[in-house]
């Protein structure tokens, strides 16, 4: 086993950071280090500024958890992993720029982070974690650079400030409850590639329209529900089910284009939708589900021939 060796400020065991033992505003970890260890800058209360090596790799799980004070963090292009909560709760850091190069970035490894206003992230990433950029509640600008296949879930759940997206043609999964409660989001240019919108994955924006591309195959529950801005959809022809509450509550929409290829309505799905005056349902539509248009403005119902069963409480 080896055995730590300690600097006046650090404790460093082999290539590995342990600990810092410095009361500063500023920490320059030593060259040759690979590895900043968990928990090494922990609850480090005064900690402002942190620079380090280009030999550093990998900052683990915890390892700046909850410094409050760091507003400074400089990322070198030898990084390749982040851990989980990593930097979570660093209440003032301003900007979070990742290098080419990064392979991995952990759940909720920059959670929390209420001062951060702009994230890039590389195309290089293919690892990242669940709510990963979650409550950073001054984050306004997004830039996703192209090669990332996945946003994950959550990850900017409840990112209330958000209003610049930029997403690459790379994206194929936008997961459950990703831009959850992104009240400040307006508009998104959908990546041409996308074949999955999670469940509740825009519920509580404020996104005014949305036209979803046809590489798109499934929609998921409450995709876009209580999205109380939102005036215009036009549905991906491949589209078979609009899924339960996928457009719940959305109070302003008035226009939604179904694409030729629906089959099924799903429980709820446009309840509430008390400006939506007509839809055109196209034939090959089997089933409308439970309340599917509960409480909406529709003034004229065509059924085609193809409908088998229509719900309880469908149209009331």
């Amino acid at each position: 086993m080896k055995k730590p060796f300690v600097y006046p400020e650090f404790v460093v065991c082999g290539t590995t950071l342990v600990a810092w033992r410095g009361n500063d505003e500023e920490a320059y970890v030593p060259y040759g280090i690979t590895r900043v260890g968990r928990n090494a800058f922990k609850d480090c209360g005064n900690l402002a500024r942190v620079f380090l090596p280009s030999t550093i790799d990998e900052i683990d799980s915890y390892a700046f958890y909850n410094c409050g004070a760091l507003t400074q963090i400089n990322f070198p292009e030898s990084i390749r992993r982040i851990g989980k909560y990593a930097f979570y709760g660093c209440r003032s850091l301003k900007e979070i720029d990742l290098p080419e190069g990064i392979r991995s970035v952990g759940a909720c490894a920059f959670s929390a982070c209420v001062s951060v206003v702009r994230v890039v992230l590389p195309g290089t990433l293919r690892d990242l974690g669940d709510f990963v950029f979650s409550k950073c509640s001054a984050l306004v600008s997004l830039e996703v650079r192209y090669g990332i296949e996945r946003l994950p879930v959550s990850a900017f759940f409840k990112c209330a400030s958000l209003e610049i997206v930029e997403l690459p043609d790379s994206i194929v999964t936008i997961d459950k409850s990703c831009f959850y409660e992104t009240s400040a989001l307006k508009s998104l240019t959908f990546p041409k590639k996308l074949r999955l919108i999670g469940s509740g994955c825009f519920a509580n924006s404020g996104l005014e329209e949305a036209t979803i591309p046809n590489s798109v195959t499934e929609i998921g529950e409450s995709a876009f529900g209580r999205c109380v801005d939102l005036r215009f959809v036009s549905l991906p022809e491949g589209l078979t089910v609009i899924e339960a509450n996928a457009f719940v509550y959305c109070e302003n929409l008035v226009c939604v284009l179904i694409p030729s290829s629906l089959k099924a309505i799903g429980r709820g799905a446009f309840l509430n939708c008390r400006l939506l005056k007509r839809v055109d349902f196209n034939d090959g539509l089997l089933d409308i589900g439970d309340g599917a248009f509960w409480d909406c403005g529709l003034e004229t119902i065509v059924f085609p021939p193809s409908v088998r069963s229509i719900g309880d409480y469908a149209f009331v």
